[in-house]
């Protein structure tokens, strides 16, 4: 057999046929006479030829653009491309982001923002580097270093199980429970984590459901759901809640952001679930009671939950406390002391922070500061400020929500943020009654209604490859479609009407 496959194969190559070889990673093309030119696969692949096509789209940009300044066009050059590589991962989203600075300085885009002077390369390198490793950064740090602690040393599971092991065991209660405690843990754990731990405590329950339960497909996407609404809880439980914050000026503490995501997010959620109980038949399911997490306290245990909630609390009060402190990443900074001089948590730990999405954020910082100092973004603004000439704050707010919601969808949350929140502050700068950051933080929240695709966030990828015993996934494409689109208009209008009294009510 193997030898008439390889008499077909070279019997196609006399043809003048093109084929792949033996080892499937060559691609060959005869050029007669025997001869073969011999081309690597992946050459062929479509994250190849949307590499090119990028990289083509983005050098055509610096020769031929609406922007007359080279430094702004050469940096439109940059976010296009930027844009672009992140919405298709044509190569790896870190990767891109680590790309961003480099062209920022070789393609001469930075201008000292004082003279307006373009800055040198070497200058320009200092000052994109300084940028990227900012106080938001450490914010970032800092937030994964309380989940790496709480998760060490299973205080999220214990909290977890305990909250839901004195719910009744009827599926509605469940369901609320479930959705809650899920925000709970995104608040502090982040809504990366979240979902993961989530499905870990449910397990037990799915697997006594029958295949194809209807309560199943709830617990699942209600799961999803929640996480994806509770990455507007805290600034730490999404990526983009960072980008927000340093677009902010001035930043708001943990209880000003509180005020107002405490509310959004409740309302929210309820009506979710509101609907998931009208959209699923949960009659005669029987329910196995979740146990609690049987771990003894230690005197570890007892430091960790002392100084998450230390910290914590001086990250609300860190408005009061700058004059001592300085921001919440030097906060940050304390807890990590905290946590690693003692050895609570190892090098190890540290190493295994997830330091792509840290990558990402800093990628995102640079393009932003990119685009400011360029004066790109306050061309780009005062071009849509004269077709928006006359709306007011509601409606800009009502028309780029829509924008943000829809761009979450197909790109990730956290990529939807790096590329609309600088541009949503500087209109916010450019308004006749200025209000960017409460355009800022409204799209930092918009950010995560992007939930209608199995693909628009993380806790959505964490669903639906979620499989039950016989190996089939509890959700589907459509169900996300159906749910998952419902959920993202009821957070966008929850957003854009009682987000925004109540931002306007505070003076953002």
């Amino acid at each position: 057999m193997e030898r008439k496959s390889q008499a077909a194969h070279a019997e196609k190559t006399k043809l003048g046929e093109v084929g792949y070889s033996g080892s499937g990673e060559k691609y060959e093309i005869p050029l007669g006479s025997g001869r073969r030119l011999v081309l690597p696969r992946g050459l062929f692949s479509a994250k190849f030829i949307e590499l090119v096509v990028i990289t083509l789209v983005s050098t055509l940009l610096l020769f031929h653009s609406p922007f007359k300044d080279k430094q702004q066009r050469n940096c439109f050059s940059v976010l296009v491309c930027a844009s672009l590589l992140w919405a298709t991962e044509a190569i790896p989203l870190f990767t891109t982001s680590l790309l961003v600075p480099f062209l920022l300085v070789v393609l001469s885009v930075l201008k000292d923002p004082d003279t307006g002077e373009v800055l040198s390369a070497v200058d320009a390198s200092k000052f994109i580097c300084a940028t990227m490793w900012s106080p938001i950064i450490l914010l970032l740090l800092g937030g994964f270093t309380l989940a790496a602690a709480l998760s060490k040393y299973n205080l999220d599971k214990i909290a977890c199980t305990f909250l839901l092991s004195k719910v009744p065991q009827h599926p509605v209660y469940v369901l609320g429970a479930i959705m809650v405690v899920s925000t709970l843990v995104s608040a502090f754990v982040s809504n990366v984590a979240a979902p993961v731990l989530m499905y870990s405590v449910i397990r037990p329950v799915l697997s006594t459901l029958p295949e194809g339960s209807s309560f199943a497909q709830a617990l699942v996407i209600g799961i999803a759901l929640a996480s994806d609404v509770s990455g507007i809880i805290s600034p730490i439980a999404s990526p983009q809640n960072v980008v927000a914050l340093q677009s902010m000026d001035p930043q708001p503490n943990w209880a000003q952001w509180f005020t107002v995501s405490i509310p959004v997010c409740c309302t929210a959620i309820g009506l979710i679930y509101i609907f998931l109980l009208f959209n699923f038949n949960f009659k005669g399911t029987t329910l196995v009671p979740i146990k609690r997490t049987a771990d003894k306290f230690t005197w570890q245990k007892i430091y960790v939950i002392v100084v998450s909630i230390a910290t914590v609390i001086l990250w609300c009060l860190a408005s009061a406390l700058q004059n001592y402190v300085g921001d919440t990443g030097m906060i940050a900074i304390a807890s990590m002391v905290a946590f690693y001089a003692p050895a609570i948590l190892s090098p190890d730990d540290f190493n295994n922070y997830p330091w792509t999405i840290v990558m990402l954020a800093m990628g995102g910082l640079a393009l932003g500061k990119g685009v400011t100092v360029s004066g790109l973004l306050q061309t780009i603004a005062q071009g849509i400020q004269e077709r928006l000439a006359g709306k007011d704050l509601f409606t800009v707010l009502s028309i780029f929500g829509i924008i943000v919601m829809i761009t979450a969808t197909f790109v990730s949350h956290t990529v939807a943020a790096l590329i609309i929140i600088p541009l949503i502050e500087e209109i916010g700068k450019s308004l006749p009654d200025p209000h960017p950051n409460l355009l800022v933080m409204a799209a930092a929240f918009l950010c995560s209604s992007g939930m209608a695709l199995p693909t628009s966030g993380f806790p959505n990828v964490t669903a639906i490859g979620l499989r039950d015993n016989v190996g089939n996934s509890y959700v589907t494409v459509s169900t996300f479609m159906r749910c998952g689109g419902v959920a993202s208009i009821v957070l966008y209008l929850v957003v854009v009407f009682l987000g925004y009294m109540i931002l306007r009510m505070m003076n953002f």
